[in-house]
Parts: C-alpha cells; sequence; structure tokens
C-alpha cells in the first residue's frame, strides 16, 4: 500500500484518480478510466 500511496502523491494535482479491478483481481490506479 505504500506504493499506492506515493503513486497518489505524485499523480496529477488537478487530475482524478481512477482505481479499478482487472479480470484477474489486481487493483490498477490511474488518471484515466480503463
Amino acid at each position: 500500500m505504500g506504493g499506492v500511496g506515493l503513486l497518489l502523491l505524485c499523480g496529477p494535482v488537478r487530475g482524478e484518480i481512477h482505481r479499478w479491478v482487472d479480470e484477474a483481481g489486481q487493483t490498477h490506479f490511474g488518471d484515466r478510466p480503463p
């Protein structure tokens, strides 16, 4: 979870962070929806 926190802190300041879970059950974060 530490890496996720770092990702959120370093992400775009004015953008939205999207979170999704793929077919394999992996959680992903990004600035654009999948």
